[in-house]
């Protein structure tokens, strides 16, 4: 199968010598393009999202022991007072992942703005 585009008066030149082909039109190809790129934009935006909040739960993790030439080793520890907000900030944020990635594997709807 051969793929041919012509102009609107081509089509209409050719159209009357054979009847039995169909014609696209270049505009239409075109439109088709638009969609399909609007909507891997709005894919990659929901993939982002995604990859930032699961980026932004390491963030709160707590880094790794550093230990010294001198051999002393250093841990992080949150003040006393905050130990509880980290927690609970860690324990909201990887209950919140499973929403944002569920999200990024849903199809977009028509009209989405994202």
């Amino acid at each position: 199968m051969s793929i041919y585009i012509y102009t609107a008066a081509e089509i209409k030149e050719r159209a009357g010598a054979n009847p039995e082909c169909e014609f696209v039109l270049a505009s239409d190809f075109k439109a088709r393009i638009d969609v399909m790129d609007r909507a891997l934009f709005i894919e990659n935006l929901k993939f982002e999202g995604a990859i930032k909040h699961l980026t932004a739960i390491t963030s709160m993790l707590a880094p790794e022991n550093i230990q010294l030439p001198d051999g002393r080793v250093l841990e992080f520890s949150p003040p006393a007072h905050s130990a509880l907000a980290y927690w609970r900030g860690l324990s909201t944020a990887i209950r919140a992942a499973r929403d944002h990635v569920e999200a990024a594997q849903q199809p977009a709807a028509d009209g989405d703005k994202s």
